[in-house]
């Protein structure tokens, strides 16, 4: 699709790309709507488990962090055998990156990496109890 356009106005104009956009515009409400509904806050934590046939972990990480800017933010996935998540702090008054790779000290065959206010998590499903009581443990000192 992107190829066959040849100036960037026509990106606007293109019937498959709008239609696209607004899908995605669409299962971000309502993921909005959901996640307002259905947030597990634990105090300075929030989880969001994401139920989308998108990967819209990120985005909907960053427009909940802007709602709630004090919070540690984290929508998490279940795919196949890993959890992957996403996590946010607009506030910068946590650290994101250094929490998840707290959560993760210990663990074989996990990753987690980022920066202070936006970092991300990728974890066996069978250690996401654990590590989810850790990024409790340690955010709620």
């Amino acid at each position: 699709i992107i190829s066959n356009i040849k100036f960037p106005d026509d990106v606007w104009t293109n019937q498959t790309l709008t239609e696209s956009y607004r899908k995605i515009q669409k299962e971000m409400e309502r993921l909005m709507i959901d996640a307002k509904s259905n947030i597990d806050t634990n105090k300075n934590i929030i989880f969001y488990e994401i139920k989308s046939p998108y990967n819209l972990r990120s985005p909907l990480a960053t427009r909940l962090s802007k709602e709630y800017q004090k919070k540690l933010i984290i929508i998490w996935s279940k795919i196949k055998n890993r959890v992957k998540l996403s996590a946010r702090n607009q506030n910068k008054n946590i650290d994101v990156g250094k929490v998840l790779r707290n959560a993760i000290k210990g663990i074989k065959h996990e990753s987690a990496g980022g920066h202070a206010t936006a970092a991300g998590l990728d974890i066996r499903k069978g250690d996401w109890g654990v590590v989810k009581e850790r990024l409790e443990r340690e955010v709620n000192k």
